[in-house]
């Protein structure tokens, strides 16, 4: 069930808010935990009912294992990091092992592999933050409901954000008087979001697959490659940006407050603070429990080089099991190599009337390596960037006639009536593009909106939303139903 389908919106989240209503107003302590997380193993079975076992099985392994907690031994969790893991890679990583065991041996090994659980990534993360919390003592168990529900709590279930168990669970309280607080504002962030995913993210999509998933005979345009990258780079920052604000509304609705996970990263003037802003859980994650064990930054310069470079690939690698993610992990750790190697030369970077020209250098290079990131292998990604320096003259014609099809076919409401086919060129893509990147620069990001995430583990005073905020939401959710087909799955479903 997708957020973005008129069965989540029409049938599954009405109904669910009004049974959980009912429950804080009418119920006991435990009614409406109860209700949430039969509502939130509905909305996971809905994909793939044998997949439910998989996480069920994973809450109470985890929850086994913490009963059996005695003392602060670094074996108990070991082993329980170590099972979590084994879960994860049985799922993700059998294929890529069996595969690159097979090519470097000449072998013809077969292991039978299994579809991947949808949102089995963040739950297992979770669950090993949890057990890490446990041994630290900045956590413990509330039992098989709450923690049940903090795992599975369906907003943040399959795409983020991770979810610490001190951020969630003291939040699993209600109190009837703070039902309508934050459900109008819940629905407008929810709005926002949806407008990102299905009017701008999904109207980008053609345009980046014409390039991605479309005839390899030949050498690519430059022009096509460029936009294709362009769009990719626009659709991933929708997709990812539009499911970040939906979680959000969506914990809002039912009065939970989500961390943050999304900040305007094509705002960031660094690779560093652009993994300060780009899903902003998992960088923490993987900065709290893999860089500084590793030693961070506290040793030589070339041991932290060496630190950067391990969590990075490793963070290439949790997002898919292939080498263009580990080779892409290794881009991004390369560009925070190089901006502390030329942090001491290039400090003119950081003088504010430099801002806008840092901003455009570190996009041009996150972008570089979104190529990486989405082509189906390191010779695909050789090509496009071979062919995003080959100049051809742009040859406008040709790509015209290979994007504007699957525009016209994607979202012809919108574009039909700004643009006339027989004269059309390149003027559709360029302004799909521009009017991206004019959203992701120039507006405000939604926490600045509203501010409703949890930052920091503080609660900030939720902004209501104006009469005008409101109608403007309106308007946003209006137009993205009009353009809704409930198939744009959303593109981190598949890590």
């Amino acid at each position: 069930m997708l957020f973005n389908s008129f069965i989540f919106i029409f049938l599954f989240l009405p109904l669910l808010y009004a049974i959980w209503n009912l429950a804080v107003r009418h119920g006991g302590e435990r009614s409406p935990t109860v209700i949430l997380l039969i509502g939130s193993m509905f909305f996971y079975a809905w994909y793939r009912t044998d997949h439910l076992l998989v996480l069920v099985g994973s809450i109470l392994f985890n929850l086994i294992w913490v009963s059996a907690y005695k003392n602060h031994s670094r074996w108990w969790l070991a082993t329980g990091i170590i099972t979590n893991l084994a879960l994860l890679a049985s799922f993700k990583y059998v294929r890529f092992f069996s595969h690159n065991f097979n090519y470097l041996l000449g072998t013809d090994l077969h292991i039978p592999t299994m579809e991947l659980p949808l949102g089995i990534s963040f739950f297992t993360f979770q669950q090993i933050a949890w057990l890490i919390d446990i041994y630290s003592r900045k956590a413990e168990s509330k039992g098989l409901l709450k923690q049940s529900l903090f795992i599975s709590f369906f907003p943040q279930l399959i795409a983020g954000p991770i979810v610490h168990h001190r951020e969630l669970i003291p939040q699993f309280t209600w109190r009837k008087s703070e039902l309508t607080g934050t459900l109008t504002t819940g629905l407008c962030v929810f709005s926002i979001g949806l407008f990102k995913k299905v009017v701008i993210a999904d109207s980008l999509s053609p345009l980046a697959e014409a390039l991605f998933d479309g005839p390899t005979q030949g050498a690519l345009q430059t022009s096509l490659a460029w936009i294709g990258t362009l769009a990719y780079s626009f659709q991933l920052y929708f997709d990812f940006s539009g499911y970040s604000d939906m979680a959000i509304g969506l914990g809002l609705i039912f009065g939970i407050r989500l961390p943050v996970n999304f900040l305007s990263p094509y705002k960031s003037c660094s690779p560093t603070e652009f993994w300060r802003r780009w899903h902003i859980t998992l960088s923490t994650f993987i900065r709290d429990y893999l860089y500084i064990p590793l030693g961070g930054n506290r040793c030589s310069v070339t041991r932290h080089f060496i630190n950067l470079m391990i969590t990075m690939a490793l963070c290439g690698f949790w997002h898919g099991a292939g080498w263009n993610f580990i080779a892409w992990g290794l881009f991004h750790g390369g560009l925070l190599v190089l901006q502390r190697l030329l942090g001491k030369w290039l400090p003119w970077l950081e003088i504010r009337c430099m801002r806008p020209f840092s901003i455009l250098l570190c996009f041009i290079g996150i972008t570089l390596g979104w190529v990486l990131f989405r082509s189906h292998s390191l010779s695909q990604a050789l090509e496009i960037y071979l062919s995003l320096i080959t100049h051809d003259g742009w040859g406008a014609s040709n790509v015209a006639a290979q994007v504007n099809y699957l525009i016209f076919n994607a979202q012809p409401w919108l574009l039909e009536s700004l643009f006339d086919r027989q004269t059309l060129s390149l003027a559709p893509s360029l302004s799909l593009l521009g009017l991206s990147a004019s959203i992701a620069w120039f507006l405000p990001n939604t926490q600045e909106w509203f501010k409703v995430g949890l930052v920091d583990e503080t609660y900030p005073t939720i902004e209501k939303p104006s009469l005008a905020s409101s109608f403007a939401c309106g308007l946003l959710m209006t137009l993205s139903l009009v353009s809704m087909t409930g198939t744009g799955t959303f593109l981190y479903y598949q890590f």
